[in-house]
């Protein structure tokens, strides 16, 4: 319509004669079915197609806020459409329109105009012209587009948007963003790492003289394209520093390449279960730690160009196995594995973890293994002593007196100055971790997790609540004066002392050695405090004998303050009563009890091509009780043509009445045998009239306790 009525102008001819001819389709519809006074109105008719065909003020408004600027579209396009679009919805002011304009610019002309709208204060008009270089000079925008680049040496290519400019940005043709190198295959930025341009000048010069050492012992070889081939993947370096240790370790950035290698952790070694072997093995022990352990394994050729580096302008190939390798820990476990194997009195004294290995010097010195690697090709750092002072995954282990102690060797260091549930968390592994030992200190960690749970929704908010702050403080200054991390570095025994108690807030477990010295302990906060204290006693109970077993414990104590968990758990070992009790959860209570005494089975196995086993409970591992279960089987199945029992004391305790019941459900002449260790065998023939023993099956029988699944292994 408007260029009709500029047509018209021009011709100097009227547009109410000229603006029909000028329609087609439904426009002329539309302009056929008005009045006959109205198609003279130039006002008519165009208020008569807005109507019919104009968005609507809701599409119309969708529309705005999904447009984008298209690929080869000038902004000043891109702005006027967005005009049209605000008048038909409702007009806008112009800072709504500039954001509006902002949002629909791509990626990184977006983000640079966002950070100089916030600098400057630009207005719409200096938005839509202003596009900032990057050494800070200003260019004109033209519009976008879209270009195809190629790396020349590799021929990897990518298609790129791009934004259009009058002039050469830095007298070049095109000026590649973040965007685009990683499109290319380049670095990506891991905000989370140190990047070693931050690093203070003395890190530097370590991580300089890391890097240089590196080169010197053939871990980092030139890349040669011609020999190898392109390189695959280039793997940033970065510098990370140890705080614990003091010193800069080199770390290539394998996230991406790890997202490709599938891992299995089944096999997976825990710390706090390894502390639990250590503690076990010995106190005449010596620590020995593999030197460089990672860069001692070598990888094969094939796999180098998938992890090269940049180092000052040039490309070297990492022929060792890096650090940061989702699989490099268990790379190292297999590796020390398949040494230890090789000789048996060595596989028996030595502990390992990953590269740490712990030698029980009762069996074998410390030196002796670290020959025995030598000769594998895997170096070890000199063995250090647990009675001279040594580190045990995280223990400072000494002697006192004519024991092993052990206390915290880590700095929990000052509490974190904005408190936020990342910070608070860090914290508190920091002052508990995986030290067996915390007394008072692990409820209150637990207590302030809780709290700034219950405080906070993600993880970064800081929160200035005086509470926790208060708490966190107090923790801080009880632990400055009374550190409860310490205890016993050596365990030995069968016997156990377990400690359990329950209250409102929390359960708790406490191991002591028969001398009292504390093992471990542990602690859970309740969550349902409706639950009744005896039910918590009683689970306090369970979880201490767990405890007790993990530790490998044969004799255990419980104490407890509880009169009604004595009394249920005294019934239910002993057997001298039914367990009973008013409260609802009676079947729960009674499950609970049997846990704790691990009642016994006898499983009876048809030693035919069946196999089939039944297991029958025993109230109590007696020669009555088990004599009772066979002669039931007997009647009901036959007598079988042997018995094949066990060298436990029951099953001879109960030979001559399991012979009698024998010969009662047979009622045939019988002929015994009698075979010695392992088993005692008591074999009954019934002689036919050429006097041959007739075969039948045998039944093979043995005292055994299902294990916590339900599931048990009979001995035959």
């Amino acid at each position: 319509m408007t260029r009709a009525e500029m047509l018209c102008r021009l011709k100097e001819v009227a547009a109410e004669s000229v603006t029909p001819l000028r329609l087609a389709g439904g426009a002329f519809h539309v302009w056929s079915q008005l009045p006959v006074t109205d198609r003279c109105s130039l006002e008519a008719v165009r208020g008569a197609l807005y109507s019919a065909f104009a968005l609507g003020q809701y599409a119309a408004y969708e529309m705005f806020a999904t447009r984008r600027l298209m690929p080869g579209e000038a902004a000043d396009v891109f702005l006027a459409d967005l005009r049209r679009l605000a008048v038909l919805f409702g007009r806008l002011p112009e800072r709504a329109l500039a954001c509006a304009f902002v949002t629909g610019l791509p990626d990184a002309g977006r983000q640079t105009i966002r950070a100089g709208s916030r600098a400057e204060g630009l207005d719409l008009t200096t938005v839509l012209v202003r596009v900032t270089t990057i050494n800070g000079g200003k260019l004109r925008c033209c519009g976008v587009g879209s270009v195809v680049v190629e790396e020349v040496p590799t021929g990897r290519g990518a298609s790129l948007e791009t934004v259009v400019v009058e002039k050469r940005p830095l007298g070049v043709d095109i000026v590649l963003g973040v965007a685009g190198i990683s499109a290319l295959g380049g670095v990506p930025y891991c905000p989370r790492l140190s990047i070693l341009g931050r690093q203070p000048p003395a890190a530097r010069r370590e991580y300089d003289a890391e890097l240089d050492a590196w080169v010197v012992q053939g871990c980092l070889v030139p890349y040669d394209e011609g020999r190898r081939g392109t390189a695959r993947v280039l793997v940033p370096l970065m510098a990370v520093q140890q705080c614990i240790k003091s010193k800069v370790r080199p770390v290539m950035g394998y996230r991406k390449l790890n997202s490709f290698v599938p891992t299995h952790r089944a096999d997976t070694d825990v710390c706090a279960d390894q502390l639990w072997r250590w503690r076990r093995h010995g106190a005449n022990v010596a620590v020995v730690d593999l030197k460089r352990a990672y860069l001692q394994v070598h990888v094969e050729e094939r796999l180098w160009p998938f992890q090269t580096v940049m180092i000052r302008g040039q490309r070297f190939r990492l022929t060792r196995l890096a650090f940061s390798l989702n699989i490099a820990p268990m790379v190292i476990k297999a590796v020390v594995r398949s040494v230890l194997e090789q000789d048996a009195v060595v596989q028996r004294a030595v502990l390992p973890y990953v590269d740490d290995l712990l030698v029980n010097e009762d069996v074998l010195s410390a030196e002796r293994v670290v020959v025995h690697f030598a000769e594998f090709g895997l170096d070890c750092k000199h063995p250090e002593r647990a009675a001279s002072g040594a580190w045990l995954l995280g223990l400072r282990v000494q002697a006192e007196g004519r024991e092993l102690r052990w206390v915290r060797d880590n700095p929990v260091g000052a509490s974190p100055a904005r408190v936020t549930r990342r910070a608070v968390f860090a914290r508190c592994g920091r002052l508990v971790a995986h030290l067996p030992v915390c007394a008072w200190l692990r409820p209150a960690a637990a207590w302030l997790k809780r709290r700034v749970n219950q405080l906070m929704r993600t993880w970064d908010d800081v929160t200035d609540n005086a509470a926790l702050r208060a708490q966190i403080n107090y923790v801080a200054r009880r632990l400055n004066t009374d550190d409860p991390a310490r205890g016993a570095g050596c365990v030995e025994g069968e016997d156990m002392v377990i400690w359990t108690d329950a209250s409102s807030l929390a359960t708790g477990v406490v191991a002591e050695s028969p001398d009292g010295d504390v093992i471990e302990d542990a602690c859970w906060l309740r969550r349902d405090e409706a639950t009744h204290i005896n039910m918590a006693e009683l689970d306090a109970a369970i979880r201490g004998v767990d405890l007790a077993v993990a530790w490998g414990a044969r004799t255990i104590g419980l104490r407890t303050d509880s009169a009604t968990v004595h009394r249920w758990l005294d019934d239910a070992i002993s057997g001298r009563a039914r367990l009973q009790t008013k409260a609802h959860g009676e079947l729960l209570i009674r499950r609970r009890a049997e846990i704790v005494c691990q009642p016994s089975f006898l499983p009876i196995i048809d030693g035919g091509p069946s196999r089939f086993c039944v297991w029958r409970p025993l109230r109590r591992a007696s020669a009555a009780e088990i004599v009772g279960h066979l002669e039931q089987r007997f009647l009901e199945r036959r007598a079988p043509e042997e018995v094949l029992a066990d060298n436990d004391t029951v099953f001879r305790g109960c030979q001559e009445a399991a012979l009698a019941s024998l010969r009662r459900c047979r009622r045939a002449p019988l002929r015994l045998e009698y075979h010695a260790h392992p088993y005692l065998t008591v074999r009954i023939s019934e002689l036919g009239p050429s006097g041959d023993a007739s075969p039948r099956h045998a039944l093979h029988g043995n005292v055994a306790s299902r294990d916590s699944d339900g599931c048990g292994v009979a001995g035959q």
